[in-house]
């Protein structure tokens, strides 16, 4: 699974699961869905998905 795969998995659950805001899901799912866009660049969605799984609502 690539990681942009990744990103759109774990953005999806973590909204479900009420952590991440339903106005951030449509531009992580940007980031998620054009990967062509962001070839090279696999490093900040690799960081990018661990902000998302480590996203705290209350923090």
């Amino acid at each position: 699974m690539s990681v942009f795969e990744r990103l759109e998995k774990a953005t999806l659950w973590e909204n479900r699961q009420g952590e991440i805001p339903d106005y951030i899901v449509p531009h992580l799912l940007e980031v998620a869905k054009n990967p062509e866009r962001y070839e090279g660049q696999e490093w900040a969605v690799e960081i990018l998905l661990m902000q998302v799984e480590d996203f705290d609502t209350y923090a």
